[in-house]
């Protein structure tokens, strides 16, 4: 392990040989007996061409989505009584709390159709159903 750490923070044979006296030093105070001296330069992998010009993809987030029913006749801040019930329930003491906070947690309303449309496709279903 220190041989191809060495190997590889030297770039050519003679700098090797420079440092590995150093590295004897460092290692028989320290308690080890490895050998340094028999240590071989292995010349380090070409490589690879650089990716200049492209821009790391950037790191999706892990979001959880809460989409409630949309209802008009909804008198209440279903949201703010959400956010309140996570912030109640895991407070940041709570193990969890990396996991269910108001980071991670989004609200929308727009992704569900409403509770009419839903009743209304489900009594058409059970209306047109064969008996």
């Amino acid at each position: 392990m220190i041989a191809s750490r060495l190997s590889n923070i030297s770039s050519n044979k003679s700098l090797f040989d420079k440092a590995a006296p150093e590295y004897q030093k460092a290692l028989t105070e320290s308690g080890y007996t490895v050998n340094a001296n028999n240590f071989q330069y292995q010349a380090p992998p070409k490589e690879p061409p650089t990716k200049q010009g492209l821009k790391r993809k950037p790191r999706r987030r892990k979001i959880i989505w809460f989409n409630p029913p949309y209802n008009a006749n909804l008198s209440t801040n279903i949201g703010k009584k959400f956010f309140s019930l996570i912030n109640k329930h895991f407070p940041p003491s709570n193990k969890y709390s990396k996991i269910f906070n108001k980071n991670t947690i989004k609200l929308s309303y727009s992704c569900t159709p409403n509770m009419g449309s839903i009743i209304k496709q489900h009594n058409t279903w059970w209306i047109s159903f064969p008996f």
